[in-house]
Formats: C-alpha cells, sequence, structure tokens
C-alpha cells in the first residue's frame, strides 16, 4: 500500500511538472475575424464571416497552438460542442463535458448526417465566403472526441464541412473518410475502422503518459479537398453538435494557413546553393513557375517585373508571360545579369504574378537579388615587429587566392602570393590586396586585409635594497617599455606578475651566501609578443638578517644585552613583546634595537616584528637570562 501511495504521489508530481509545458495551447480571446482569418492561406479571400457558438463558462471556440507535434498541426482554430479549453491535456477524464445549453438544437446539414428523429445539443457554426483564385480548395484539419471509444456505435457527435456555390449541387460535405463519401466520425474512424486515421490517447486514467491532449483519441492530420471554378465566391460552413445529450466533448482543429486553392506561384532559384543571389557577369539565377492543378493542359502566366534593376540593361530582357506545358508542373525563366562595371550595390527584380480573378491581390510574387560581386571578408591582423603571423588561417577550399599590393604590384613580406594563408612579417602597418576566386562557379571578388605592427615591448629592470624591508628583501624597480603584463622568476622557485615587486629571499639552510638570477619577461597582447631581460643579484649572506632568540644580563659584558635584530634599520620597524601569560610588556613604533628587559623577569617572551608596510611580520621567541 505505500509502494501505491508513493507512485501516486511521484507520478502527480511528474504530471504538475510536464503539464505547464507540454500540451496544447488555446486562446479563446482572439477576435472573430482575426480566428477565422488564420486559416487563409494562399489563393483565396475570406468575408462576411458569421460564428454562432452559444457557450457556458468555457467558450466553444478559439485558436490553439501546438508546440509538441502530437496533432500534426502547429496552430490554427478550434471548434468544439462544449469547452475549446477542455481540448488541453492531459488527458486526466474519460468524460471531459460541457453543457453549452442549447439542446433541442437544429441544423438541416447536420440533422442530414444522423439517424432520424437524433437530437441535436450544443451547435457551433463558423460561416464565411470565400473567393478562389483557381481551380481547387483545400484545407487541413484533425477530428478528436472524448466518445472514443466507449461510443463507437451511439451517442457519437457529429460534424461537416458544408460548400455551395458554382458548380456545386446544393451544399456537399467535404469532412469525408479519404477515397470514401462517408463522413468523417467515431462511427467511421476508430480503431477497427479505417484505423490507419486513428491515433488512441487513453481513456482518461493515464494523464502522466498523455499528456497533451485532452481527448481519448483523435484522428490523424486529414485534408478536405473540392474542385472549383476559378474567380467564383462560395460559401463554408463548418459545423459541429453534440448528438442526444450534452455529454463527451468533441472537437474538431483547423490548420491555419491551410485553406487555400492551389494557385501558381513563383520562386526564385540559384543553380548553386553557395549563394543566395546573383552575380553580374557569372552567376545567374532563375525565377521557376509552379502549379499543382489542370497538369494535362498548358498554362500561361502573366505577370508583372519591377525592381531597381532594369529589364534589358541590368540583365537579359525577358518578356511579361510564361507558358507552363501540358504535362508538366514547372517552368522557368533564366535571368542573365550583366557586368556593367559599375558599382550599383545591390539591385533587386521583383516577379508578381496577375491575378485572373478582377480585383483580387496577386496569389504569389518573388525577388531575385543581383549584386556586383559576392561577399568575402578575410579579417585583419596583428603581428609585433619582428614576428609572422598568419592570414586567414581558416581559409575555405571552395576558393583560389591571390595577394598583391593595393596597386595590383607582387606583395612583399609573405611566404606566398597564390595560396590561401601566408605567413606575413612586415616592418611596418601594410594594406594587402586579396583576390578571391569562387573553384565551382569562377566569380571573383575582392578584400582588403589590413596588418598591424606593433613595437616589441622591452623589458629592463633594476634591483635594490628599501630601508623598510629586510636585508634579504630585493626591491625591483620594472624599466620596461611598450609591455601590458609582467612575470618575474626570482631563481628560488617564486615568481611573481607584479609590476614593481619586493622579494624576500630565503637562503637554503646549508648555504651561507648565494647569488639569484633574476628574469623579467614583458608581454603585450594583441598582438601577442614578449621581451625578456636578467641580471645577477648581488650576492646575498645568510647572517645578514638574524632575529635573536636570548637576553644575557648576568654579566653586563655588551653581549646579547639588547634586543637586537640585525638587517633592520633602526626607527623604522615597529616591535611589541609579550610575556608568557599574553601581557604586553613593551611596544615602540620606531624600534631602534635597544630593548633590554631591565625592568622584566627571567622567562620566556615573545615579540612581534613589523615593517612599516604591514607586509613583513615576523613572530619569534626569546628567553631573558639573568
Amino acid at each position: 500500500m505505500k509502494y501505491i501511495f508513493y507512485s501516486l504521489i511521484t507520478g502527480l508530481l511528474w504530471l504538475t511538472s510536464q503539464n505547464s509545458f507540454a500540451q496544447i495551447n488555446i486562446n479563446t480571446s482572439i477576435s472573430d475575424n482575426e480566428l477565422v482569418q488564420r486559416l487563409v492561406g494562399q489563393g483565396v479571400r475570406v468575408s462576411n464571416i458569421q460564428i454562432n457558438c452559444p457557450s457556458g463558462k468555457g467558450k466553444a471556440y478559439g485558436a490553439f497552438t501546438d508546440n509538441t507535434g502530437t496533432l500534426g498541426l502547429s496552430d490554427g482554430l478550434i471548434m468544439t460542442t462544449g469547452a475549446a479549453n477542455n481540448a488541453q491535456g492531459p488527458n486526466n477524464s474519460a468524460s471531459k463535458s460541457q453543457d453549452n445549453g442549447n439542446g433541442n438544437s437544429f441544423d438541416n446539414n447536420l440533422q442530414s448526417l444522423v439517424p432520424f428523429g437524433d437530437e441535436l445539443r450544443d451547435i457551433c457554426t463558423i460561416s464565411f465566403n470565400i473567393e478562389v483564385f483557381s481551380d481547387t480548395l483545400v484545407f487541413n484539419y484533425v477530428f478528436g472526441s472524448e466518445e472514443y471509444l466507449e461510443f463507437v456505435k451511439d451517442y457519437h457527435d457529429v460534424f461537416g464541412f458544408f460548400i455551395s456555390g458554382p458548380g456545386i449541387s446544393g451544399q456537399r460535405n467535404i469532412a469525408v473518410v479519404p477515397n470514401t463519401q462517408d463522413p468523417v466520425s467515431v462511427a467511421n474512424i476508430n480503431n477497427d475502422v479505417n484505423s490507419q486515421y486513428y491515433i488512441s490517447n487513453g481513456a482518461g486514467g493515464t494523464p502522466f503518459i498523455n499528456l497533451h491532449v485532452q481527448y481519448d483519441g483523435f484522428t490523424r492530420r486529414l485534408q478536405s479537398r473540392i474542385a472549383v471554378i476559378p474567380c467564383q465566391t462560395y460559401r463554408l460552413k463548418m459545423a459541429i453538435a453534440d448528438v442526444k445529450d450534452s455529454e463527451y466533448d468533441s472537437g474538431i482543429f483547423l490548420e491555419g494557413k491551410s485553406l487555400s486553392s492551389n494557385s501558381p506561384k513563383v520562386t526564385v532559384n540559384y543553380p548553386f546553393k553557395r549563394f543566395g543571389y546573383g552575380i553580374e557577369g557569372c552567376y545567374n539565377g532563375e525565377f521557376v513557375f509552379s502549379r499543382t492543378s489542370r497538369l494535362n493542359e498548358p498554362l500561361t502566366l502573366f505577370y508583372n517585373i519591377t525592381g531597381t534593376a532594369i529589364n534589358g540593361t541590368d540583365y537579359g530582357l525577358i518578356g511579361n508571360s510564361i507558358t507552363i506545358p501540358a504535362g508538366s508542373k514547372t517552368a522557368t525563366l533564366p535571368i542573365t545579369a550583366f557586368a556593367d562595371g559599375i558599382e550599383e550595390g545591390i539591385e533587386n527584380i521583383k516577379i508578381e504574378l496577375i491575378n485572373n480573378c478582377p480585383n483580387l491581390p496577386p496569389p504569389s510574387s518573388a525577388i531575385m537579388t543581383i549584386r556586383d560581386r559576392y561577399d568575402y571578408q578575410a579579417e585583419d591582423a596583428q603581428v609585433c615587429r619582428g614576428d609572422s603571423v598568419q592570414l586567414q588561417p581558416k581559409a575555405s577550399r571552395q576558393y583560389r587566392f591571390r595577394w598583391t599590393t593595393l596597386e595590383g604590384m607582387p606583395a612583399q613580406y609573405l611566404s606566398c602570393y597564390n595560396c590561401a594563408s601566408p605567413m606575413a612579417s612586415p616592418p611596418q602597418d601594410t594594406d594587402y590586396k586579396l583576390t578571391v576566386i569562387d573553384t565551382l562557379t569562377g566569380c571573383v571578388t575582392y578584400d582588403t586585409v589590413h596588418v598591424t605592427v606593433a613595437v616589441r615591448p622591452v623589458a629592463d629592470f633594476s634591483s635594490g635594497y628599501n630601508d623598510e624591508y629586510t636585508a634579504m628583501d630585493i626591491e625591483f624597480e620594472n624599466l620596461s617599455t611598450n609591455a601590458e603584463s609582467y612575470l618575474w622568476d626570482f631563481g628560488d622557485g617564486q615568481t611573481s606578475s607584479e609590476t614593481n615587486p619586493i622579494h624576500f629571499f630565503q637562503l637554503p639552510d646549508d648555504a651561507d651566501e648565494k647569488e639569484y638570477l633574476v628574469r623579467l619577461t614583458a608581454f603585450r597582447q594583441n598582438p601577442s609578443c614578449s621581451d625578456q631581460d636578467s641580471s645577477t643579484v648581488i650576492k646575498l649572506i645568510k647572517r645578514s638578517f638574524i632575529l635573536p632568540n636570548v637576553i644575557t644580563l648576568k654579566n653586563h659584558d655588551g653581549k646579547n644585552d639588547q634586543l637586537k635584530f640585525v638587517g633592520i634599520k633602526n626607527g623604522v620597524w615597529s616591535v611589541e613583546i609579550y610575556n608568557r601569560w599574553g601581557r604586553q610588556v613593551y611596544k615602540n613604533n620606531a624600534y631602534n634595537n635597544d630593548w633590554t628587559a631591565d625592568s622584566e623577569s627571567a622567562g620566556v617572551y615573545f615579540y612581534l616584528l613589523q615593517n612599516p608596510r604591514k607586509d613583513r611580520k615576523f613572530k619569534g621567541w626569546l628567553e631573558v637570562m639573568k
């Protein structure tokens, strides 16, 4: 029992964390016009929108987005028999429902799809006029329902897409099972019938598995398609309703931008994907005109030509129409860009198909860009005088290169001239002209590479003693020029990055004196280079700095009669002396090596010796003998 309880809590916590982002999202606050316009794709125009969807607590229709990929539709319009928000996952109920209060409703179109006498409830209809630019109208949708799979045979909800207009007899339902005339419903698409179009989404008891949609089942993405007459206006009515009762919501997801007529399109194509534009004199593009219907007939398309490039001057003269041959889906219009030797920047050609339908916008347009040459940018470089630097070290193999002066003369101070990445070592700032030849197209372009030559750093220093330090401390003065950072190596295993360090040398126990070789390396960045200087520090003698540990006052022979620190300057350092109980018995901030302990008893004392900068401290003990 404890395990079951723990598993339940774990599942609920996991569900809570997932539910905040892993579900479809519904927005019911969008205006009716904006909502329907979300459906509009290429080659259609809608008007006279009418929505009749009485709602209960939650609005029956709205917009949806699906970033989970569950529906196969990324966004669009949802209309339901209950609340649109009820479609959001997870599937944590087997019978999610909302009564919208319009029971015993009637709709001629929907009534024709259900058995005689069955009552319709919670009817939701969205209707509008639609002008088509070509001969076929299509749109995509998914149908989902809580009635899966409990009510496959009884009580299933009903919906339809009814279209009327020129060439269509009455109002025709185009929401049918593919390759049949059977209306899409719970009875006609499920796990047994037309199961290739069905997706099971659990039964409401596994919300941590069926995260994204509430409905117990839904169809795969289906498409409604019907032949229409170009330039004509039709009336499209989308309707859904509960049958017999108001329980168990159902919904239709209509894909955004999928309501379209297959009008011809024009696009731009370039033979090589290396350049997304045409280049004067060497690299051309083409406009591609395509269609998807009436392939057995030739199709002549007329278009307008605009843009900043001049037809027949900047590119080869083209006409204002093109014919797609019978049996073909496409026709191409090549564009030859002329090399006129004039620096014109970026030019363009715009092809805009003319709509054969009066007062309707162009069904498609495309823009081709033309440039004087292609873009290529080599990086500038920096180098210290006397060093060398590699130019464009990551150059692509798809080009060939030539290096010259700006005047086109052979370049100097390069390791090679017809290579991608030469080593450059100029004595001063230098500009190189780089000619770049594309190996695939033969197109040529140019760039200038500037090499900045910086003065090298010069490392130099001096050394000496400082009265505020011991005889074993050496103060270094940095005399370097053109440097930004430093590294000192004191020869005793210690280093420093300070500009002017003061270093305490500690001789080995077995050495009475020693010389140290100190090295200073001076660096500069951008460009990176360095210089080094070294010098031998004067000989250091071990006993040049002594910390005493005894005062003897027995015989007053002048030896060890005072606390005297060898190797520090009198009157500079401070000293504090404490007895063994921690009481301070002496303090002097300018000690002159003269404490005699005359007023103190024999015993062990402790001292703290500090220089004025507080960066040299010595602690020790001494014994006073009387």
